[in-house]
């Protein structure tokens, strides 16, 4: 993406992210405050995100090849080099306990995973999956919440604890504030696979 005086400068800068955002608005949050932009997410087109090869001597976790929508002012595309932030990180080695109610997918506890840890992670950003039956004594068991490999922000996996029955009144809407992680990206001219 061009424009006079170029839109895009190399720069390192940690930043501290909003995470209750959809990802795609937290990609443009970190363009704009790394670069001292103003760019709203309709006018950017983002592609898959991919890891970075040998070849690419990239020292963050992964490459993002961010265009100009249709419509937009701009033109071109550049590779955002960036780390996507691990599941476990979320929980910070803590146990979470998340509770089944209805419960039968990974992605309906979505809600309560978004209100525990003050994030908007949705359908898009998991690999759903069907959680493991219940247990006719109301043990608790475990389940995965596994990033999709084209999840913008997140990656990796963690596993949490599943109670059955209702979440407890006294718990409902409490959360561990908001998420904060720092983030930061540099754009390069790399060749995203074909």
């Amino acid at each position: 993406m061009s424009r006079p005086g170029g839109l895009f400068r190399p720069f390192r800068k940690l930043l501290v992210m909003d995470y209750l955002k959809p990802p795609e608005a937290i990609i443009t949050d970190l363009i704009n405050r790394t670069n001292g932009t103003t760019l709203a997410s309709s006018q950017l087109a983002y592609g898959v995100p991919f890891l970075p090869t040998a070849d690419d001597d990239a020292p963050r976790n992964t490459l993002l090849t961010v265009g100009a929508a249709d419509g937009s002012a701009f033109t071109g595309s550049v590779v955002l080099e960036y780390d996507r932030i691990p599941l476990k990180m979320l929980a910070n080695g803590r146990p979470a306990m998340f509770f089944r109610s209805t419960a039968t997918r990974v992605s309906e506890l979505l809600p309560q995973i978004n209100a525990r840890f003050g994030v908007q992670i949705g359908i898009a950003d998991i690999i759903d999956g069907d959680l493991p039956p219940a247990n006719e004594d109301g043990t608790v068991t475990g389940f995965v919440l596994v990033a999709s490999p084209h999840a913008l922000v997140w990656q990796d996996n963690d596993t949490f604890v599943l109670a059955e029955g209702e979440m407890p009144t006294n718990v409902r809407g409490t959360t561990n504030g908001a998420f904060r992680v720092t983030m930061d990206a540099k754009f390069r001219t790399v060749s995203p696979p074909v």
